[in-house]
This record gives structure tokens, C-alpha cells and sequence, in this order.
């Protein structure tokens, strides 16, 4: 072979690698936006910085060329459309953002994306189009999710000129189509038959049985950790991943931990907070899920709070061009949103509520900042509500130092244009007045409250105490004696607080069993409470949350009467029937199942109370059940949810959406019945069944015997019984006596 031909054949070979990890894309782009922003939609969407997917400007007709390397097959989307790229594609294309079916693609790789127009939108639930393909009949729903799943394989089956990765794919697609279907009935099917809610008890209760079996079978199949590029898997892994086992489970619990952690430092303002995590993201082991969520940490780091606001520009609704420093200043309040966004339109009265208390005040601005892709949405919505003020809108890919990846989102600039609060709290929350007050120099407001109250025939030595939380956090115990029977509180609160009222003839504080107390909620409303000799028993006026509380607590306190009663037929001659022992378990599971549903029942009928959240996390308990807890935690308001009490409460929450089989147990300590400190870790190696229980639980007590029997069989062969006791306050003696009587004799811890 000549020299020539052979570097000839050595050239061609170069291009030939390189330009096969290329893609390009050339046409029109249909849109209101002047740039094609070609996302990356893969599992790491969210896990990288915002600032790293691919884009161009287009030209006043919309026409564009954008190439870029790929070194991989993979999803990415433009607009509303999906597309699946792969190195070497040359597509040319005539794309409408907002409707798919209407996009046009020609040339290398177009057969795929063509398959791609009519991928359903998981946001929607899937099959259901957003509620338009729901049925009366529970059967005939299943029915028709299936036919969708058959269609959408027929498709799939007759396309040609696809990889064999990609029929993969998209065969599991379809699979998680199903599954997200099913899970998302319980939603839509109330709301678009608009049933009552036993009505739509029985309707759920019934499509869950109809639909369980298919459930299962499909929930296995999907064990391949390449499925997480799915958008629709993702939605669905946390409960897919319970049915798989050995690595596919570790990739998959890699990528939630990744997933949750990276949001976790999203909402985290406080820069020396968020380069804490670096103990936590070593815990990832999956280096590439890793690695991404450490360039977060440090996105995060180079911009947030007390850094100076980067300047964007914006439309209004005359179409004039506006900069955030035209408000140089100001403190300014941004309110971010879109039209299609339902958590955002339920806080709009809460933001011109906010605005409105503000009025005349040239030292604030407000700004409703839109980030829909079409402006005629935008201005319509803004019509129809007759907003006044800044209306603003942009383009979210403009926004990318400011890291938008989910809406509602509120943004502070103080009046030094520095950001004050990177994720301030929605509208809603009590706490942007505090923020808003102190950037102006007025100082915090806080909430403040008072308590009017007269017990008739109370022993005029006796004491009221009124225990809270007041500002800055501090624990407050406040007092009065009760004279003449009459009681006055008064004082200032962060927000909507639980207290406690208690009373005590004995003349200091104390918490016994049986104690005269009470919980009540201040700093909404000027309270009068009226009793006669107790306070427990006192009726609350005032304010719809205390109210609610009030019966709630009378229809539960009847439950739990119920139960204890229990206790008093457990007697130790008792304690050997094995029929009554199994009755006693029936009636008690019956009494625990009525109290639960009567929790769930509170919050889902009262999301906007305080009250509520306590109610929840009573529900939820020192363990709680992610998968039972969160649906409820999201279904309270966002007001609720961004209190204070409700960001702790949702921040455990997504820690322990961490926690699952197979992942490394979390560490506790806690005093043994020497008072000496003993934790989980003192027990590695061993196999430890951790036992929850309590002196006064009767069912917890009738297992001890159970629990024993399996201990002397197994605890020469390196297993071990960890006891955690959930008696109350002041019931040390209850519990030791307990570990006695029942003959306990493995480690035993409580915090009492």
C-alpha cells in the first residue's frame, strides 16, 4: 500500500471516531424563547449543576445549528420533547416547544425520536393524560391502562433502525408507565368523578386489589439500574427498589440517597451548613452519582446567601425590557412561578396578601416573576386574576446561577442588592414578614398572644403553667396562682405554636402520670379558656385551631381510654391464656387501626392548621414509615410545611427516605437501666432485633413472653435483643418494674 493511501486511511479513520461522537441538530425551533436549551434528562438531571446543558441562540425565525460531543447514548429533552441522542445522529428538525405530536425530525437518528413524540407525560400519570382517561369502573381503569401498555408495545415492536439498548429502554418505559398509572388513580379518580370520600374509599380500595398483582410482576422486572435514565422510573424507584436484591438495590438506593441529598443542600441556605455534607456525600458509593452531587455542593458554594445578586433581565407585561437592578435599593421579594404549576397559583393570595401589608412602602418590592415557556398563558392568568404590580417573566434557562429546579421558589435581595435568602419561604409563611421587617432596620415583629382564663372551682393554692416555644427558639415556662381562680398569659411567638397547660396543686412544675394538662396553640388569635376544677377539661375559644384541636382530642382521648381498659384485664394469672392473650391483640389492633384513621382523617381535613402537624407527627412517631408519612406531609399546606416545627418535621422526613434494607443502620445511644449510655453500634457484629415497646402497652407486653422464648433459643448464636422503652415522662419506675416482672434480661434503654 502506497505512503498516500495509507495516511489517507489513516485520516479517515481519525474524522470517522471523531465526528461519530458528535451530534448535531439544525431547523426551527417553534418558541417564544430565543434558545434552544438541549437538557440532559438522564439521572443525572438534577444530581449536576444547572449550568451544564448544551444551548444556542436562535434567530429572529427561530432557526438554529447547535453541535456538541456525546459520548454516549442518552436522553435529553428540548422544550416539552424527549429526544434519545446518540454520537453520530444529524438530525434536522422542525420542533414546537410546547406540543410534541407537532415536531418534525429527518435524517440520522429520527426514526427514535419520531417513536418519542407520543411519550407520556409522567407529571400527568402517565396513561391517565392528567386525569383524561379515568373510568367509573375500577376494572375498567385497569382495563384500560393495560390497552395503552399493549399499544404503546405494538409501536415499539414496528419500529426499525433502533438499538437494542434503546428497545430495552423503552420496553421498561412502558412497564413504569403502568406502575406510575396505577399509583396515580388514588389521585385522580376522586377529583374527576368527583366522589365522596367513602365513595372513593371503596373505589381505591378496589382498583388496589384489582391492580396489585400486576404491581408486583411488573415492580420485579425492573431491576436493571440503566432503567434510572427513565424519567418515569425514577418517579417509581422508591418503591420498585424494595422488590429487587443485591447490586441493582445498591445502585438504586445510591441514587435516591444521591437524589435526596443533593436536594437537601438545594434548600439549605447557609454556606458553612452545606460544606458539611462532605461527610455525607462520601456515603454515596456510586462514584459518577458522587461526583455529581459534589459539583452541586460546590455550585452551591460559589453563590447564595451574602453573596451580590446576579443581575437578569426580564419582560413586562407591555413587553418592555427590565433589569433586578432597576431595583437597586430595594429589598426585593421574588416570587417565582408558572401557570402549570398548582402549588404556585395556591400561593398567590398568600403573595398579594404579603404584598398588600406592604403598600406605601417604597423601601420593598415585590416582583412576580413568571417562568412559563408561552407569555400568552402568563398574561392571560395575570388578567384573570387582575394582579397589579411587577409582573415579570423570563426564561428559566436565564435563571441558572440562581439554581431553579423546583417552583414555588421565593428569592430575598436585600437593600445592599446582596442576597439575603437564596430558598426563603413561600408567600404563605409567617416568617418572610419577620425577614422582610429586619432587611428594612424595623426589627422582628414576631407574633404575639394572650390567654384570658377563670377555673371556678379551683384549690386557690394551685399553680397554671404555660409551657412553649417562644422567640429565638427559647423554651419558655411562665406561671400564675391561681387565687380567685382567674389567669392571665401573654408574651410573643416566631408562629403558630403548641403549648401546654398544666396544673399543679402540688406548687412547683411537674409532669406525672394523669397530670392535669392541656395542649393549646398560640400567637393566632386572642384566647378565653373557661373550666370548672380542671384544666384539662376547660373549654378553648378563640380560634378555628383550637377548636379542631378540641375535638379531635375528645374523639381520640375516648379511643385511648378504650385501650388502656385493656391493660387492667391483663392480669399475670391472664398472661398464660394464649386465647385471651389473642384476644386482647385483636381488640387492640382494632382500637390502634381506628386511632390512626382518625389521625389521617384530621390532616387531610385540615392542612392549613398547626394543629395538624402535631397531629402528624404523633401519627408518624419516634420511627417513622416514610411511604405513610410523606403523602400526608405533602398534603398540608405550604404555610404549614414551611413553619418552623414543619421544616424540622420535613427534614427527618427526607433523612430517613434514606434509610432502607440494606442500607448501614444509623447509630443512636441512649441510657440503659444503670443510666449508663449504650448505642447500636456497641452491638455490631450481631444479629439484633431492636424491640419497641412500653410499661402501659398491653399487646408490647403480652409479646415479652414470645420475645423471651426466641432469645434463650438464639443467643448463644450471636443474636441479641436491644429493648427501646417509649414510656413517657416521669415513668422511669413504670419501665424498670416492667423489665422486672417480665423478666427482661437483655440490654434495655430509654431516655427517661
Amino acid at each position: 500500500m502506497k505512503l498516500r493511501n495509507i495516511i489517507t486511511c489513516c485520516l479517515m479513520i481519525t474524522f470517522t471516531g471523531a465526528s461519530a461522537q458528535q451530534v448535531s441538530i439544525h431547523g426551527k425551533f417553534r418558541s417564544l424563547q430565543r434558545e434552544v436549551k438541549v437538557e440532559d434528562i438522564s439521572e443525572f438531571q438534577y444530581l449536576r449543576p444547572q449550568d451544564k446543558n448544551p444551548s444556542v441562540k436562535t434567530d429572529s425565525l427561530g432557526n438554529f445549528s447547535i453541535a456538541f460531543n456525546l459520548p454516549r447514548p442518552g436522553y435529553y429533552r428540548i422544550g416539552r420533547n424527549v429526544l434519545y441522542l446518540t454520537p453520530g445522529d444529524k438530525l434536522k428538525v422542525d420542533i414546537s416547544h410546547l406540543n410534541p405530536a407537532q415536531s418534525v425530525f429527518k435524517g440520522r437518528g429520527s426514526s427514535k425520536n419520531i417513536y418519542l413524540r407520543d411519550t407520556p407525560f409522567p407529571k400527568g400519570g402517565s396513561y391517565l393524560e392528567s386525569g383524561k382517561s379515568i373510568s367509573a369502573d375500577p376494572g375498567t381503569q385497569l382495563k384500560l391502562i393495560l390497552e395503552k401498555a399493549v399499544l404503546r408495545k405494538l409501536e415499539l415492536n414496528r419500529l426499525k433502525g433502533v438499538s437494542s439498548q434503546f428497545r430495552v429502554l423503552e420496553a421498561a418505559r412502558i412497564k413504569a408507565d403502568v406502575i406510575n398509572s396505577i399509583t396515580s388513580v388514588p389521585y385522580y379518580a376522586p377529583r374527576k368523578l368527583k366522589l365522596s370520600a367513602d365513595s372513593a374509599k371503596s373505589y381505591i380500595r378496589t382498583f388496589a386489589a384489582l391492580a396489585q398483582p400486576t404491581l408486583e410482576a411488573y415492580s420485579r422486572d425492573l431491576k436493571d439500574p440503566r432503567f434510572l435514565q427513565l424519567v418515569v422510573f425514577r418517579d417509581i424507584v422508591g418503591q420498585v427498589a424494595k422488590k429487587q436484591g443485591g447490586e441493582s438495590q445498591s445502585r438504586m438506593i445510591d441514587w435516591i440517597r444521591a437524589d435526596s441529598l443533593v436536594q437537601v443542600m438545594r434548600e439549605t441556605e447557609d454556606k458553612t451548613k452545606i460544606a458539611a455534607f462532605s461527610d455525607r456525600l462520601d456515603r454515596i458509593k456510586y462514584p459518577p452519582y458522587r461526583l455529581a452531587a459534589i459539583q452541586v455542593k460546590n455550585s452551591l458554594l460559589h453563590y447564595g446567601n451574602g453573596d451580590p445578586a446576579i443581575d437578569f433581565s426580564a419582560i413586562e407585561l407591555s413587553g418592555r425590557t427590565v433589569r433586578l437592578s432597576d431595583l437597586k435599593g430595594k429589598v426585593i421579594f421574588i416570587d417565582l412561578w408558572a401557570t402549570w404549576c398548582g402549588p404556585c397559583l395556591q400561593e398567590m393570595p398568600a403573595f398579594e396578601k404579603l404584598k398588600a401589608q406592604y403598600v406605601g412602602n417604597s423601601g420593598v418590592a415585590f416582583v412576580s416573576l413568571s417562568i412559563d415557556e408561552s407569555t400568552d398563558g402568563w398574561k392571560k392568568n395575570v388578567a384573570s386574576r387582575k394582579a397589579d404590580g411587577l409582573q415579570w417573566h423570563i426564561a428559566r434557562s436565564m435563571l441558572k446561577d440562581y439554581q431553579v429546579v423546583n417552583i414555588p421558589r421565593t428569592i430575598i435581595i436585600g437593600r445592599d442588592f446582596k442576597v439575603a435568602s437564596f430558598q426563603a419561604p413561600v408567600p404563605s409563611s409567617k416568617e418572610n414578614l419577620e425577614l422582610i421587617d429586619e432587611l428594612l432596620g424595623g426589627g422582628p415583629k414576631g407574633n404575639s398572644f394572650s390567654i384570658d382564663g377563670r377555673l371556678n372551682r379551683v384549690d386557690p393554692k394551685g399553680i397554671l403553667f404555660l409551657s412553649y416555644i417562644g422567640k429565638d427558639h427559647r423554651q419558655v415556662l411562665d406561671s400564675v396562682r391561681l387565687e380567685d381562680g382567674s389567669f392571665h398569659f401573654d408574651g410573643t411567638v416566631d408562629e403558630t405554636t403548641q403549648a401546654n397547660l398544666l396544673l399543679s396543686l402540688a406548687g412547683h412544675y411537674t409532669v406525672k402520670k394523669n397530670a392535669d394538662q392541656t395542649d393549646i396553640f398560640i400567637g393566632n388569635k386572642a384566647l378565653v379558656i373557661k373550666g370548672a376544677d380542671s384544666i384539662a377539661t376547660a373549654e378553648i375559644l378563640g380560634d378555628d385551631e383550637n377548636l379542631a384541636n378540641q375535638q379531635f382530642k375528645q374523639k381520640f382521648g375516648t379511643l385511648v381510654k378504650a385501650q388502656r381498659s385493656l391493660l387492667y384485664l391483663l392480669t399475670p394469672d391472664k398472661r398464660a391464656d394464649t386465647a385471651f392473650i389473642s384476644d386482647i391483640r385483636r381488640k387492640n389492633q382494632n382500637l390502634v387501626f381506628r386511632q390512626r384513621a382518625l389521625q389521617r382523617d384530621f390532616v387531610l381535613k385540615n392542612t392549613g392548621l398547626m394543629a395538624s402537624l402535631a397531629v402528624l407527627r404523633s401519627y408518624a412517631g419516634p420511627i417513622i414509615d416514610v411511604d405513610e408519612v410523606a403523602p400526608l406531609y405533602n398534603a398540608l399546606s405550604a404555610g404549614v410545611k414551611q413553619s418552623i416545627a414543619g421544616k424540622q418535621f420535613g427534614d427527618a422526613i427526607k433523612i430517613l427516605n434514606n434509610i432502607a434494607v440494606g442500607q448501614q443502620a444509623p447509630d443512636f445511644k441512649l441510657p440503659d437501666t444503670l443510666g449508663r449510655l449504650r448505642g447500636l453500634d456497641s452491638f455490631r457484629g450481631k444479629y439484633v432485633l431492636l424491640d419497641f415497646w412500653a410499661s402501659w402497652c398491653a399487646p408490647c407486653r403480652a409479646e415479652n413472653p414470645n420475645i423471651i422464648s426466641q432469645y434463650k433459643k438464639y443467643k448463644d448464636r450471636n443474636f441479641e435483643v436491644l429493648g427501646i422503652s417509649l414510656d413517657v415522662a416521669n415513668s422511669k419506675n413504670a419501665w424498670l418494674k416492667a423489665v422486672k416482672d417480665d423478666g427482661l434480661e437483655w440490654t434495655n434503654l430509654s431516655d427517661l
